[in-house]
């Protein structure tokens, strides 16, 4: 069974597993949506990780300032593996924006981080990329999230 919370410092989170270990998702992006209904059951590729951990989908928080950058989300991640869980180490696995919040903090904070999986990102965006992934924003911010969708593949 999912649960859904909020760490102390705001990070949103989406927690589910049996095992003795914990594991950190670092979602992707834009936005600070988690997984539920058909895109929880997509996450379902999990399952088979759950029997070993605890795993953690994760999010942005809200309403951050513009300029806020992928450093600064590896910095509240930082802050929640020091106040929720003693300051780990643990293993982690970003995937696609994720990714890239991943990377500053294996890099950043090395003593938080047992293992690293990058997945399905990059180290940073083309100008193509940044102009696909803010247009998505917008349209997901407008409510307009089958636009959204499709304006990933133009």
């Amino acid at each position: 069974m999912a649960v859904k919370g909020v760490f102390g410092n705001g990070v949103p989170y989406v927690r589910f597993g049996e095992g003795r270990r914990t594991l950190l998702v670092f979602s992707g992006g834009p936005g600070n949506s988690l997984p539920s209904g058909l895109t929880l059951r997509v996450f379902n590729q999990f399952k088979h990780l759950s029997k070993d951990y605890v795993i953690y989908m994760m999010s942005r928080k809200t309403g951050l300032p513009k300029g806020y950058t992928t450093q600064d989300m590896s910095e509240d991640y930082a802050t929640v593996i020091r106040d929720e869980f003693d300051g780990g180490p643990l293993d982690a696995m970003g995937m696609s924006y994720g990714g890239l919040i991943a990377q500053h903090l294996a890099a950043d904070h090395p003593e938080l981080i047992r293992r690293s999986v990058i997945a399905m990102a990059a180290y940073r965006l083309c100008d193509e990329g940044k102009k696909v992934d803010m247009s998505f924003a917008e349209l997901l911010s407008q409510g307009r999230r089958r636009a959204a969708f499709r304006s990933l593949s133009p």
